[in-house]
């Protein structure tokens, strides 16, 4: 990511974006909370259920499920943090004229996406004797594709230059701005244990667990810009494209319900809410510009990171078959 040091003796360059980005709306905050109650009523639910021991239209007492299904799912990618540091030398006629360097935070505040999703599922239940408790767990894998952007992203910059010569230093301000800044959620694994009450024809359950999420975000075409005696003066040159991803852990809580249709078949729908851990990106690059002022070579770095934290609302439906 990131921006820049400086000369007086180049081209003005275009206004630089508002830092921060434009603030969104947030739907998904709204059902988070919703969802939390949610896991609260289910709860209740398994609590205040009759006592009902298996029966062979529930399904056995113990077995193994692999199920197919959709999800249809919020994601929020929230208010991501960047912070960006530039450096870079001045040279004229092969000389150093000057050295510099720059730093500062920023923020971007981004959609809440709603996708649909393939979802498949592996678990194990197993009844407490002739109980209508019950435990197990599912393993699960779906793709969320959701992605989101923002455009003209900038990142306020503050830091000074000084020259060879005369050790002169000389403050300035500036921002490095992110034509499109977008950040993706794509393959997510769950393990999730959990108990739950048989109810005659399936069963209720509550559950939390851990989450493995893919994500990506990708900082597309940045310039750093600096102010130099009043003007905004491209530092960096060329637009500059970055990208980081990873896999970051996370955890989620889990409430569903079954309905058997046969002995070896059943339905399964349950609601899942899911917050990663903070996943931070890195980037780095050099960079060469002696295009914005003739005779003058800036040579230099750019150098960040970017952090978030992804918050998913899950609706799933699946269908089952014991084994």
């Amino acid at each position: 990511m990131i921006m820049h040091a400086a000369d007086s003796l180049f081209d003005e360059a275009p206004p630089a974006a508002e830092a921060g980005g434009s603030a969104l709306n947030r739907p998904g905050r709204g059902l988070r909370n919703a969802g939390l109650a949610l896991a609260g009523i289910g709860l209740g639910t398994l609590l205040s259920l009759p006592a009902f021991a298996q029966e062979a239209g529930g399904g056995p007492d113990h077995f193994f499920f692999g199920g197919l299904g959709a999800g249809y799912n919020n994601v929020d990618f929230g208010t991501q943090n960047i912070f960006a540091v530039g450096t870079s030398d001045n040279y004229s006629d092969g000389a150093l004229v000057s050295s510099g360097t720059a730093a500062g935070p920023g923020t971007v505040s981004l959609s809440s996406p709603s996708t649909g999703s393939p979802n498949v599922q592996l678990g194990y239940v197993q009844h407490f004797g002739a109980s209508p408790w019950l435990w197990g767990g599912k393993f699960a894998y779906t793709d969320l594709l959701a992605s989101t952007s923002a455009a003209n992203v900038g990142i306020p910059q503050a830091g000074a230059y000084t020259y060879t010569v005369s050790q002169e230093v000389v403050p300035f301000t500036g921002v490095a701005v992110v034509n499109s800044y977008e950040t993706k959620a794509n393959n997510r694994f769950s393990l999730m244990p959990f108990v739950g009450r048989s109810y005659g024809e399936g069963f209720v359950y509550v559950g939390a667990g851990a989450t493995l999420t893919q994500t990506q975000t990708d900082l597309n075409g940045l310039v750093g810009y600096a102010v130099i005696n009043g003007v905004n003066t491209n530092v960096s040159g060329a637009p500059q494209n970055f990208s980081s991803a990873g896999w970051v852990l996370g955890g989620a809580i889990d409430v569903g319900a079954t309905y058997f249709i046969n002995p070896t078949w059943f339905i399964d729908v349950d609601y899942t809410l899911a917050k990663t851990a903070s996943q931070v990106g890195n980037y780095a690059s050099n960079f060469v510009n002696s295009t914005t002022n003739p005779g003058v070579t800036t040579v230099g770095t750019l150098v960040g990171a970017s952090g978030e934290n992804v918050v998913t609302n899950s609706v799933t439906i699946t269908i089952n078959k014991t084994f």
